[in-house]
């Protein structure tokens, strides 16, 4: 059985995160997410702090790990100082003088991170940019979970180190 039989049903989180709860359906029956199955974890950068919480919370009732949020390239970079995450999500201008691709540039040059950028700026320009990066990809604003989860999932398994 594979991460993608699962389909998760709830989660309950309680404050300070002392408990939770997460229930997945397999065909139908509420189960045990696979032995070794293993949440993804992520770290969102997103400038818009309203827009990154809607993230945190639509990754987390997909059952993904939201390691922390960061709004500038600054506070990305202390953030992946701390944990490094199996995906990033990226919007395209961010808090401050540098821009999510010039952070994906600076952490591709450490790290082979996969990063999904979310903006709604559809430029030619911009695209092209993220699909000259080696392990990035792109959605457009506004975001549908499906799309969303797919995407992220696609990436998850994507070598590109």
């Amino acid at each position: 059985m594979n991460r993608s039989e699962y389909r998760l049903l709830s989660r309950t989180e309680a404050i300070q995160g002392h408990f939770t709860m997460v229930t997945y359906i397999y065909h139908g029956y509420p189960a045990i997410p696979p032995p070794g199955y293993m949440k993804k974890k992520i770290i969102i950068v997103e400038d818009e702090a309203i827009i990154s919480l809607g993230y945190r919370m639509q990754l987390q009732r997909l059952g993904f790990d939201v390691l922390g949020t960061a709004r500038s390239f600054e506070q990305a970079m202390d953030l992946l100082a701390k944990d490094r995450p199996d995906i990033i999500l990226m919007d395209i201008y961010l808090r401050g003088t540098k821009t999510g691709l010039e952070l994906a540039q600076e952490i591709h040059a450490v790290d082979p991170i996969p990063i999904l950028f979310l903006s709604a700026s559809t430029s030619p320009e911009i695209i092209e940019a993220i699909h000259k990066l080696k392990g990035c990809d792109y959605l457009t604003k506004p975001i549908n979970t499906d799309s969303l989860e797919e995407m992220l999932e696609m990436l998850a398994q994507k070598d590109i180190g």
